[in-house]
C-alpha cells in the first residue's frame, strides 16, 4: 500500500488477559504516521482461555482493555473479542483436536448474545473513560459465518446471522460505534466471490461463499445502518496459493460494487487474513497473492460517508385505532391500536423497564381526570418492537366514572423511566362523550339504564323480554336487580347475570336456598371423612441401599476439601453429568480436577445402569461458602437431561438412596432439590422441572418407599368410611337433582345466552409466521385451498414433543420427515401463551386425516400424556378458539380433540385431555368465559397464606404462631383451604409437603397462582425465614412485588 501511495488499513490482534493491574500497551505510530488506518482487536486470550473471559471476570477484562488503550499510541478503533459464537473462542472450552472435526469435551461458558453484550458494554465504557479516547470507535466482534454451535432461546438452530442481529438489537445505535464482519470462500476459485450458492437445510436461505457478508449486512437493524462496517478477515478457507488468480481483485471489486449502490451502508475495510507467518494462511512471501493485491489497489476504491440520521429515542406513530367516541361511565373497553416505532430504541416487551400502552383522561378544561388504581390499565406488547417495526396491540381503557365530554390520550410508557409524550412524542388524542345509556319502553312504562340496557341490546327482547319492574336494590343480596318478562337481571361486580323469573321465582329461590344449605352440610361431612382418610401411616424404615465406595479409586486432592458436620446438611442436591451416561466415573472426576476442583464435585454418582457409587465422604465438600455445597449432599445422575430423563433403573437407585438419606439425616422430602433450584444453572437439565418433570417421578418413588400400605385393620376402617361416603354422595346427588328440577328454566335461558356471546369477541394478539416457516422444495407439493365458509370444526392437538420445540422445528419435521408441503397446524400456542398463525385459514393443511377439508387445526406446544398445558396456554388458547368460533360461526360442540374426530387411532391431544386432569374441561370453561365477556382471568385475593389442616386437634398450630410477626407486618389473607387459595394472585405455603402436599401446590400453579413455599428443616427454621422477610421488608423471597 505504501509503495502504491494508497491509504489503507492494518488489523492487529492483541492478547491482553484480564489482569486489571497490567498497564502495558503498544505503540502503533510507525504505521499510523504513514496514513495507514489502525484497527486493534482486543482478545482476552486464545483457546481454551476464551476470546473474552468468563463472565465473572468481565469487569477485570474491561479495566485491562482501558489500561492497554491508555498505554497505547496511534490507535483509536478497537474490537472487543473475536467470533464469540464459535466454541473454540469460549472460556474454559475443551476440545479433542486429534479428530476432525474436533470433538467437544467441555463446552466451557457459552457466550450468548446477552453475555457478549454485557462484556462489550463494560469494555466500551471503560475505554471511552480514558482521556483522549472519548471519541474512539469500539466495535462489536465479528461473528463466525456458517457456525451454528451457539444455540439459545429464540435461536434454537444457532443461526450465526441471528446471533449478530440479536447482539445489535440489544445494543442499539446509542451503545455501538461500529460493526466488524468475517467472510470467506470455500476454495480459491475467483468465481466463488460471486457465487450465489446457498447452504443446505435448515440454512437454505444463507449464502455459502463470499456473499455471506450480504446476509450479515441485511441483518443490521435499520437504526444502525449509519455505523461504520469493517470486514476484518477474508480468505479462501484454505492456505493461500502463491498465484495471481484475480481472487483478491474480485473480492475488492465486489465490496466496491456494494458501496456504490444507492442507500447501502458503507463497508470501510476488507482485510486479507493474514500477512505474518503465524498460521497456514500467511501471505508474506507469496508474490502471486501480493501482485493480485497490488493490481486491486490500482482501482482506487473508496467508501462514502453515510449520514447519521437524527432520531429521537422515544417516538411512536399511531397508524390506526378503533377507540369508541361514546362510552358509559366506568365501563371497560378493548381498543385495537396499530403503532409504528419511529424512535431509535427497541421497545422491550419485558424486563425491569418494559414498554406498555397506557392512557390519560382530560376534562373539558384540560385538567387530568384521576382514575382508581385498578382502572389504570397498562397493556403489554406482544413482543419486542425494533425501530421502524409495526405492531398491533389490544389495549384496555376504563371510562371516567362521571358523565361529560372528555379527551382520551393514548401514549406509551417505559415503566419506571418515562412517558413518551414527556420526551416529545405526540400522543393520540380522541374526543369521547361519556354518558349513562337509558331507554324508555312505552309498552310497560319502565326505564332501563346502564349495564342492564347494554345487556338487553346485546341479547335482544326475544330472549330477555320487556322490562316489568324498575331497577331496585335487593335488600337480601344488596345487589341491583330488574325484572323482565322472561328473566330477572342482577348486577354482580359490574357483570350482568341472569336469574329465573315468573310466578314461581321467589318460592323457587327459597327452596333452592334450603337445598343448597343441606348440600353444604353434606359437603362438610364428606370433607371430614376425607380428612380422616388422608391421615398417613408412620414412615417406614428404609434399609441402606447397596453402595459401592470408589473414593480411593478417583483422582482427588484431600487437602483441597473442607470439613463440615453432617448437622449442616439441609438438601439432597441433584445434578446431571451433562455427558453420555457411558462416561466412566474416573473420567468425570478427572474433568472436575481439570476445572480446578479438588476432586469429584458430588458425594454420589448414579451410573447409567443404576449402580450407586460413593465418590466423596459425606463430611467433605469442595466449597464452604456456597449453600448447595456446604449444606447439600450432591448426587450426580449420569447422563444429559436437557431433553431426556434418567432410566427407570437410575430413578429406582436415586429414590432408594434419597429415602435412606432422608431417614438417616432427619430431613423431609422438601430437602430434595435440583441444583438449578439453588443457583442459576441448567443442571440437572430442563426435564427436572419442565417437560417430563423427572423430579416428580423421583419424589413419587421416594414416597412409595417411605410410606407403605396401611395395616389391614386400617384398610377395613377405610372401606367402612368409603361406604358411608358413597351413601352421603348419593344423598347429595338426590338433593342436587331436586335443585336442578327447579332451575330447568334458568338453565335453558343461560344455555341460549351462552350460545349468543355477550358482545363481539376481540381478536387475540398473534404473530403471523406463515411465510417464515420451512416449506417443501417441490413446487408441486403444496396444500390445497378452500373458502372460509367450508370450515365447520376446530380440532385441538398437542405437539407430543417437549414444549421447548417451537413451530419452526415442528414445521421442519413435518416437511422433512412426513413429506408434507408445510406445517400441519393453522395455529401454534407456545408455553408462555404467545400465539402464532402458521397457516392461512383458507389452507387445507394436514392435521386430522379425513377431516382436513372442513377443520382448523390448533396445536398446543407440549406432550400432555401426563401433564396439561400451562395456565397461559389455556387462557390464550381459549380466547383464540372463542374468537374463531365467532368468526367462523362454529358452535362449541364442534370443537373437539384430535382423538374425538371419527376414524382416528391417535391419543392426541394426550391422555390428560379427557381423563386425569381433564384439560378439555379447563379449555372449554375458558372458552365460555371469553364468550361471556370475561377476557381477563381475575383473581379476587391479592395474597393468601396457606396453612395445613387435618382436624381441630391436628393442624399447623406451631406454624400459625410462628407466622404472626409476618402476618402483622404484611396482612395477607390466611386460611386452610386450597380452594380459597386458588382465588389469589400470590400464595405463600407455610411448611413442607407433609402439610400442604406437592399435588396441592401444583393445583395452585395450574390455577394461575404465583406460589412460594416457606419451609425450613424444622419449625424454628421456618419461623426464622419468615422473620427474615419481615426484617428485609420483602413479602416474598422469589417475587419482586
Amino acid at each position: 500500500m505504501l509503495a502504491k501511495g494508497k491509504p489503507g488499513w492494518i488489523v492487529f490482534t492483541e492478547e491482553l488477559g484480564a489482569d486489571p493491574n497490567d498497564h502495558s500497551g503498544r505503540d502503533y505510530r510507525q504505521w499510523s504516521n504513514q496514513d495507514l488506518g489502525i484497527i486493534v482487536r482486543l482478545n482476552h486470550g486464545y483457546e481454551p482461555n476464551g476470546t473474552i473471559p468468563h463472565s465473572s471476570q468481565y469487569e477485570a477484562f474491561a479495566q485491562r482493555c482501558a489500561n492497554f488503550v491508555a498505554a497505547s499510541q496511534g490507535a483509536h478503533i478497537w474490537i472487543i473479542g473475536n467470533e464469540p459464537n464459535m466454541s473454540a473462542e469460549r472460556p474454559g472450552v475443551q476440545r479433542d483436536l486429534s479428530v476432525s472435526p474436533p470433538r467437544l469435551i467441555n463446552p466451557g461458558e457459552i457466550i450468548t448474545p446477552e453475555l457478549y453484550v454485557r462484556c462489550y458494554r463494560l469494555c466500551r465504557e471503560a475505554i471511552k473513560s480514558v482521556p483522549g479516547h472519548e471519541n474512539d470507535q469500539v466495535c462489536v466482534a465479528a461473528v463466525a459465518p456458517w457456525n451454528n454451535e451457539t444455540k439459545y432461546p429464540g435461536n434454537e438452530l444457532g443461526d450465526w446471522v441471528i446471533y449478530l442481529r440479536d447482539v445489535l438489537q440489544m445494543l442499539g445505535p446509542e451503545e455501538c460505534d461500529g460493526i466488524t464482519l468475517h467472510t470467506y470462500t470455500h476454495g480459491s476459485d475467483p468465481s466463488l466471490i460471486y457465487s450465489e450458492a446457498r447452504m443446505g437445510p435448515p440454512f437454505e436461505n444463507r449464502y455459502y461463499n463470499f456473499y455471506a457478508y450480504r446476509d450479515f449486512m441485511e441483518a443490521i437493524p435499520e437504526s444502525m445502518r449509519h455505523l461504520p462496517v469493517y470486514i476484518t478477515e477474508t480468505d479462501q478457507n484454505e492456505p493461500w496459493a502463491d498465484v495471481n488468480s484475480g481472487w483478491v481483485r474480485n473480492a475488492y471489486a465486489e465490496i466496491n460494487w456494494w458501496n456504490q449502490q444507492p442507500g447501502h451502508q458503507q463497508i470501510r475495510l476488507l482485510a486479507l487474513y493474514r500477512w505474518p507467518p503465524r498460521d497456514q494462511w500467511v501471505i508474506e512471501g507469496k508474490q502471486g497473492v501480493i501482485e493480485d493485491f497490488l493490481m486491486a489497489l490500482d482501482n482506487d476504491y473508496r467508501w462514502r460517508e453515510t449520514p447519521v440520521p437524527v432520531r429521537e429515542p422515544y417516538r411512536v406513530t399511531f397508524l390506526s385505532h378503533d377507540t369508541p367516541t361514546q362510552m358509559s361511565p366506568g365501563e371497560i373497553y378493548t381498543v385495537r391500536l396499530h403503532l409504528r416505532n419511529e424512535g431509535s430504541r427497541t421497545w422491550r416487551q419485558d424486563g425491569p423497564n418494559p414498554v406498555h400502552v397506557g392512557y390519560h383522561w382530560f376534562d373539558q378544561d384540560g385538567d387530568p381526570v384521576l382514575l382508581p388504581p385498578e382502572h389504570d390499565f397498562r397493556s403489554e406488547l406482544p413482543s419486542d418492537i425494533a425501530p421502524d417495526e409495526e405492531v398491533e396491540v389490544e389495549a384496555r381503557v376504563a371510562a371516567p366514572s362521571q358523565v361529560g365530554s372528555f379527551t382520551l390520550e393514548w401514549d406509551l410508557v417505559e415503566e419506571g423511566i418515562t412517558w413518551f409524550q414527556d420526551q416529545g412524542s405526540e400522543p393520540l388524542s380522541v374526543p369521547v362523550e361519556v354518558a349513562i345509556p337509558e331507554e324508555y319502553f312505552e309498552e310497560t312504562g319502565q326505564w332501563v339504564r346502564g349495564p342492564f340496557l347494554l345487556f338487553l341490546r346485546e341479547q335482544g327482547i326475544d330472549v330477555i323480554g320487556l322490562p316489568v319492574s324498575p331497577q331496585f336494590l335487593d335488600e337480601e343480596t344488596g345487589r341491583e336487580v330488574q325484572y323482565f318478562e322472561k328473566v330477572a337481571l342482577e348486577l354482580i361486580d359490574g357483570q350482568v347475570r341472569v336469574h329465573p323469573t315468573g310466578g314461581e321465582a321467589y318460592r323457587a329461590r327459597l327452596r333452592v336456598r334450603e337445598l343448597q344449605q343441606r348440600i353444604e352440610e353434606l359437603s362438610q361431612e364428606i370433607e371430614r371423612l376425607r380428612r380422616e382418610l388422608e391421615k398417613r401411616p408412620p414412615v417406614a424404615y428404609v434399609p441402606r441401599p447397596e453402595i459401592e465406595n470408589v473414593i480411593d479409586q478417583l483422582d482427588r486432592d484431600p487437602e483441597g476439601f473442607f470439613k463440615r458436620p453432617l448437622e449442616r446438611v439441609r438438601y439432597l442436591v441433584f445434578n446431571h453429568t451433562a455427558v453420555p451416561a457411558s462416561v466412566p466415573v474416573d473420567r468425570l472426576a478427572a474433568a472436575h480436577r481439570q476445572r480446578g476442583l479438588p476432586g469429584f464435585a458430588g458425594q454420589f454418582l448414579i451410573t447409567g445402569d443404576g449402580r450407586i457409587l460413593q465418590t466423596e465422604p459425606l463430611d467433605e465438600v469442595i466449597d464452604d461458602q456456597q449453600v448447595w455445597s456446604v449444606e447439600g449432599i450432591n448426587i450426580y445422575v449420569a447422563g444429559n437431561f436437557m431433553e431426556d430423563v434418567p432410566t427407570p433403573a437410575q430413578i429406582e437407585a436415586a429414590a432408594r438412596l434419597c429415602a435412606w438419606l432422608l431417614q438417616e439425616l432427619g430431613l423431609s422430602e422438601a430437602a430434595i432439590v435440583g441444583l438449578s433450584e439453588l443457583i442459576t444453572t441448567q443442571s440437572p437439565g430442563t426435564q427436572w422441572l419442565e417437560g417430563a418433570r423427572w423430579k416428580d417421578m423421583l419424589l413419587r418413588r421416594v414416597r412409595d418407599l417411605r410410606y407403605p400400605s396401611p395395616a389391614p385393620e386400617l384398610e377395613q376402617e377405610v372401606a367402612r368410611l368409603q361406604s358411608e361416603l358413597e351413601a352421603t354422595r348419593q344423598r347429595a346427588e338426590a338433593a342436587e337433582a331436586r335443585v336442578e328440577e327447579l332451575q330447568q328454566e334458568v338453565e335453558r335461558l343461560r344455555q341460549r345466552l351462552e350460545e349468543m356471546p355477550s358482545g363481539p369477541i376481540p381478536k387475540p394478539a398473534f404473530r403471523v409466521i406463515v411465510d417464515e416457516l420451512p416449506k417443501s422444495d417441490d413446487p408441486e407439493n403444496v396444500y390445497d385451498t378452500r373458502d372460509r365458509s367450508e370450515i365447520t370444526a376446530i380440532v385441538v392437538h398437542h405437539t407430543a414433543v417437549p414444549p421447548n420445540i417451537d413451530a419452526y422445528r415442528v414445521a421442519d419435521a413435518h416437511v422433512r420427515i412426513n413429506g408434507w408441503p408445510g406445517i400441519g397446524y393453522h395455529f401454534f400456542i407456545n408455553p408462555d401463551g404467545t400465539i402464532e398463525q402458521t397457516n392461512w385459514l383458507e389452507t387445507v393443511s394436514a392435521h386430522t386425516r379425513g377431516h382436513n377439508r372442513y377443520s382448523v387445526g390448533i396445536a398446543f406446544a407440549g406432550d400432555f400424556t401426563s401433564v396439561i398445558p400451562t395456565p397461559a396456554q389455556i387462557e390464550r388458547g381459549g380466547h383464540l378458539i372463542a374468537w374463531l368460533m365467532q368468526e367462523l360461526n362454529i358452535p362449541l360442540e364442534r370443537v373437539r380433540g384430535h382423538k374425538e374426530m371419527p376414524d382416528q387411532t391417535t391419543v392426541c391431544p394426550g391422555d390428560q385431555w379427557d381423563s386425569g386432569q381433564q384439560w378439555r374441561e379447563l379449555l372449554f370453561r375458558r372458552i365460555r368465559a371469553v364468550q361471556a365477556g370475561q377476557l381477563d382471568v381475575q383473581k379476587t385475593i391479592g395474597h393468601y397464606m396457606l396453612f395445613w389442616w387435618r382436624n381441630p386437634d391436628y393442624w399447623a398450630q406451631a406454624d400459625w404462631e410462628n407466622a404472626q410477626n409476618y402476618i402483622r407486618h404484611f396482612r395477607p389473607t390466611c386460611g386452610f383451604l386450597v380452594e380459597d387459595a386458588m382465588q389469589a394472585e400470590y400464595v405463600t405455603i407455610v411448611g413442607g409437603v407433609a402439610g400442604v402436599s406437592w399435588q396441592d401446590e401444583e393445583r395452585l400453579r395450574l390455577a394461575g397462582c404465583k406460589v412460594e413455599r416457606i419451609a425450613g428443616a424444622n419449625e424454628e427454621e421456618t419461623k426464622a425465614m419468615l422473620d427474615e422477610l419481615v426484617a428485609l421488608g420483602r413479602r416474598f423471597r422469589t417475587f419482586d412485588v
